[in-house]
C-alpha cells in the first residue's frame, strides 16, 4: 500500500472516530442533535453533519465547543 493511500486510510478512519465520538457523548449526555446545536449555537444539520463518519471538515474551534457544551475535556 503507498504512502498516500496509508495517510487516505489513517484519515478516513479519524473522521469515523471523531464523528462516532460526538454522537456517543451526545447521547449520553441525553441530548438530541437540536439540542447540542442550540448549546453551541448553530443548527441540526451542522451536528449531523460532524457525525457523519465521510465528514472531512472538523475543525478544532468547533470540537472544542462541543466538548465544552457535553461537560467534556
Amino acid at each position: 500500500v503507498s504512502a498516500s493511500r496509508r495517510r487516505e486510510l489513517r484519515r478516513q478512519y479519524v473522521n469515523r472516530c471523531i464523528g462516532s465520538q460526538i454522537y456517543e457523548a451526545r447521547v449520553a449526555a441525553g441530548l438530541t442533535q437540536r439540542q447540542l446545536a442550540k448549546r453551541i449555537g448553530t443548527t441540526q444539520s451542522v451536528i449531523s453533519d460532524l457525525e457523519d463518519a465521510e465528514y472531512q471538515g472538523h475543525t478544532m474551534s468547533m470540537l472544542l465547543r462541543i466538548a465544552e457544551a457535553l461537560g467534556l475535556e
